[in-house]
């Protein structure tokens, strides 16, 4: 249905259209690939409650630490083009249970709209502040300054996060 749909999960793609999720398997026993419908047997009903305006705009991204993707879409037709591209529910699905779950935000208590998302991976850096102590004494106490640091750099696992669009005035959005 649109572009922004289609997610690569372990070298294979997930997309959606307008009757159902859609993704290609691999049968090792035959060597080939097939088109699999993945909501037929467990979320059709749901799946079909979507408007297909908000399936078009719909936007996916995947976690490949959780094995989760994450589809962003709207559950009612969007009025105008802005609002197309701000999302009130997400649609997950684990790759590993072949588990969908959905959720959605209170758009009447919460100004925040969601406009995208990413799951983010790499490198991270903490930098830690250590006391200096000489015998029992503490430098760092009185007048005596004395500064260190140490820099730790780990993995950072990766998560979701959402772009997000905060009304300013009236109809104006940063």
């Amino acid at each position: 249905v649109g572009p922004s749909s289609f997610v690569v999960v372990d070298g294979l793609p997930l997309w959606w259209n307008a009757y159902g999720i859609y993704g290609i398997t691999a049968d090792p026993q035959i060597g080939t690939l097939q088109v699999q419908v993945l909501s037929d047997d467990t979320i059709k009903e749901f799946y079909d409650s979507i408007p297909v305006g908000s399936k078009k705009y719909a936007k996916a991204w995947y976690n490949p630490f959780d094995k989760v993707v994450q589809w962003l879409y709207r559950t009612t037709e969007a009025s105008t083009a802005q609002q197309r591209m701000m999302f009130d529910a997400v649609l997950c699905l684990n790759t590993q249970t072949r588990a969908f779950y959905p959720w959605t935000i209170d758009q009447s208590t919460n100004p925040v709209r969601i406009c995208g998302l990413v799951a983010t991976k790499g490198a991270g850096v903490t930098t830690e502040t250590n006391n200096i102590l000489v015998g029992l004494d503490n430098l760092l106490s009185g007048v005596d300054e004395v500064i260190t640091s140490t820099t730790v750099s780990s993995q950072i696992r990766p998560t979701f996060k959402y772009l997000t669009l905060t009304p300013v005035t009236g109809s104006t959005w940063n």
